[in-house]
């Protein structure tokens, strides 16, 4: 009687829990398939519990990553891109590149013209302290000041382009303040008239010089003419444009 008590318990259980009665009750009874049965549904169930409690900590746990991860990109996207560290530095815009417009022989040939006009300026200054004149065909007509001017840019000259010549390839400007670039520029533009001039005058047939040598002079000057109105030009994209509008007013 105790038995058949315990196996309509067991039954009434088993139709709460949606098993089936008979075989509930048959499973009780015989101690084996569907006691086995209910307990391994009920753990399916805990079992499908977990899975959602684990699928819903993940989702969270991705959507706190994603989240993250967006708003890293935001901020990497945000933040200055570093150049390389094999990019080479532009040059910059005080340097005047004379090796693209210059053969290396036209480049010595100017070395020793500028050298020379250095040395007739120091010459003049010098006749100019003492006193005394070269006489009618050899007088020059710069004042002390204008000649202290140009022996400075024709130092800078020869020193830049020795630069050059060795390796670099440009004339460096940077070390001269605004007032040094516009006399300069003003002595550059002075030279490439007088070359002008003489090349003029070399070949109008007015020169008592002719043939080879008065071509040879020509062909120096029109070097010179050339390089200087290089300079000049290059120069006027570096001084600012009041300095060039008040120089020219």
């Amino acid at each position: 009687m105790s038995c058949e008590k315990n196996s309509n318990k067991a039954a009434r259980v088993a139709g709460q829990s949606g098993i089936n009665q008979a075989g509930s009750k048959s499973g009780f009874t015989a101690g084996a398939t569907t006691q086995v049965s209910f307990f391994s549904r009920a753990g399916r169930k805990s079992d499908a519990r977990r899975r959602r409690k684990r699928s819903q900590k993940a989702n969270k746990s991705n959507g706190r990553r994603a989240q993250v991860s967006f708003f890293e990109r935001d901020q990497a996207a945000d933040e200055p891109k570093k150049a390389p560290a094999w990019t080479e530095s532009l040059p910059s815009q005080r340097q005047i590149y004379i090796s693209r417009d210059f053969t290396p022989e036209e480049l010595n040939k100017l070395a020793v013209q500028l050298l020379l006009g250095e040395a007739a300026t120091a010459r003049h200054m010098r006749e100019l302290n003492s006193g005394q004149s070269r006489g009618i065909g050899h007088s020059d007509p710069r004042p002390m000041d204008w000649a202290q001017s140009d022996q400075r840019q024709y130092q800078f000259l020869v020193e830049q382009l020795r630069r050059a010549r060795r390796g670099n390839g440009y004339i460096d400007t940077s070390s001269l303040k605004k007032n040094d670039l516009v006399e300069l520029w003003e002595f550059t533009r002075f030279e490439a008239d007088r070359a002008h001039r003489n090349i003029d005058h070399l070949t109008s047939g007015l020169s008592h010089l002719k043939g080879p040598t008065a071509d040879y002079l020509a062909g120096g000057h029109k070097l010179e003419a050339r390089f200087y109105s290089f300079l000049a030009d290059q120069l006027e994209h570096i001084i600012p444009e009041e300095a060039l509008v008040r120089e020219n007013w």
